[in-house]
């Protein structure tokens, strides 16, 4: 049973980490769609490939700074 413990809790610790690289990008993807329909009132795929970068960087950073505890 205590395989299964252990198994289990790994599985949290990296279903966590997926949730904390994903979930900026996801931001970053619905902030452009916003203000593509909003402000720019046209779509822009540089801004669109801008906008993923930076929540690809914003998602490592936040994973180094959990891994680390900072």
């Amino acid at each position: 049973m205590k395989k299964n413990d252990n198994m289990l809790k790994y599985f949290v610790i990296s279903t966590n980490y997926i949730f904390t690289l994903a979930s900026p990008v996801v931001l970053m993807i619905v902030l452009y769609y916003v203000f593509s329909k909003y402000v720019f009132h046209k779509e822009n795929d540089f801004i669109l490939v801008i906008m993923i970068i930076l929540g690809i960087v914003s998602g490592y950073v936040s994973l180094y700074k959990e891994i680390k505890g900072k």
